[in-house]
């Protein structure tokens, strides 16, 4: 299922690469993905773009399995973008993947500006990870209100563990 939900961010992002080309220029996302657990943590890959657009794909242990869209008003991009600056995201290596604990979570934030695209890969076991790093991941769940979407635990699809 993990290179299913990979195969689809590829392919948005062929999508978003080529729309750029055809329109003269890169459109602008956020992304994150969140990635399994030992547990039941969530599975969900969510993108923001510019506009407001969000996309949602949500996979195991979440309240909405499948694709979801929707429209944000308001700054929320231009909020997670800074963020990004402000927290030297654009700097931070591209992983963070010690296994110094097992059993944790994974997130992977892409960022599509102006200036390229940095891709910032985590695991929750990794002690070595900027504090800044999880705060950023949980601010782009807080702008697009995930939890409507992936529950608060009790009302997420309970799948049976492989």
């Amino acid at each position: 299922m993990i290179v299913w939900m990979r195969s689809a961010v590829l392919v948005l992002g062929i999508v978003l690469v080529l729309s750029g080309v055809v329109c003269g220029s890169s459109p602008q996302y956020i992304s994150l993905e969140r990635g399994m657990c030992f547990g039941t943590c969530p599975v969900y890959t969510v993108t923001l773009f510019e506009n407001g657009s969000v996309f949602y794909h949500g996979e195991k242990f979440v309240k909405e399995t499948g694709n979801l869209t929707d429209t944000l008003t308001g700054s929320g991009f231009a909020d997670i973008l800074q963020a990004c600056n402000e927290t030297g995201f654009f700097h931070m290596n591209d992983e963070y993947v010690n296994l110094d604990m097992t059993d944790m979570p994974s997130a992977i934030i892409t960022v599509q500006n102006g200036s390229g695209i940095k891709r910032v890969e985590h695991y929750h076991g990794d002690i070595h990870a900027p504090a800044k790093l999880t705060t950023l991941e949980d601010l782009i769940d807080q702008v697009v209100q995930i939890t409507r979407w992936t529950g608060t635990g009790s009302d997420t699809t309970q799948e049976e563990q492989i």
